[in-house]
């Protein structure tokens, strides 16, 4: 089955994940590759996420209690911000398969999503 790539306006997108992704304190993670990682979502969905997020901000056996409250702020935060970046971009292509996806991207030049489907 040959790929398709279909174009989506952008800025509305991103606007509301930079929004979220405002609630995380320490930004150890890059905007442009939880687009990537939508294709991860379309098969594993929050699994994929829980996992994600606990590598990024792993809580520290040993570590102060306020260590470990930071980390645990900044996974909810995170995750948050992806579950509801992936939740929009699945509207984006309400009635398709989802198991389709194999790319997903944000152009800020050109302010557009695009994802590409086989």
């Amino acid at each position: 089955m040959a790929e398709k790539t279909i174009l989506f306006e952008g800025e509305r997108i991103l606007k509301i994940l930079l929004a979220d992704l405002g609630q995380v304190m320490d930004h150890s993670y890059h905007v442009d590759e939880l687009f990537t990682f939508y294709q991860d979502w379309c098969r594993r969905g929050e699994t994929f996420v829980d996992k994600y997020v606990h590598q990024i901000y792993p809580i520290i056996p040993g570590s102060t209690p306020e260590e470990q409250e930071d980390a645990e702020d900044n996974q909810t935060a995170l995750r948050n911000a992806m579950i509801n970046l992936y939740c929009a971009m699945d509207q984006l292509i309400k009635g398709v398969d989802r198991r389709r996806v194999v790319h997903a991207a944000h152009s800020h030049d050109e302010q557009v999503v695009s994802i590409t489907l086989r």
